[in-house]
């Protein structure tokens, strides 16, 4: 006899249980950002928000784009690391949502001046 398991969470044709898991997995990652930003030593640069075209990989497509994502978490991710343990972002406080706090740890200060450089050129 083989088990069953119910992913609509008792209700019929729904997805609630895989909405509930995404949900608690977004909970997860705000405290965690909230933490990291508390209590992480490190550098913090601040950049004008992103506009202008940039590719995108699925499909590959050249598409004018405002999103972090796609202008810079590819260097990012190449560059320092991984989110949440390297770098962290979120909008610049009393920036009137136009700039991002970009949040580099202890051990890639070297790589935020770097990637500030490169950047704020582009972005000015």
């Amino acid at each position: 006899m083989e088990a069953c398991f119910d992913w609509n969470g008792g209700a019929g044709g729904g997805s609630g249980m895989i909405l509930q898991i995404l949900d608690t997995k977004n909970q997860i990652l705000h405290i965690w950002s909230s933490i990291w930003w508390k209590f992480m030593t490190g550098k913090v640069i601040h950049l004008q928000w992103p506009v202008g075209s940039r590719m995108v990989n699925v499909p590959e497509e050249l598409v004018n784009s405002n999103d972090p994502n796609d202008h810079w978490r590819p260097d990012l991710e190449q560059l320092v690391g991984k989110q949440y343990i390297d770098w962290d972002w979120e909008i610049a406080r009393n920036s009137n949502g136009d700039k991002i706090a970009i949040k580099f740890r202890k051990g890639k200060v070297d790589l935020a001046i770097q990637f500030l450089l490169k950047y704020q050129e582009n972005n000015q």
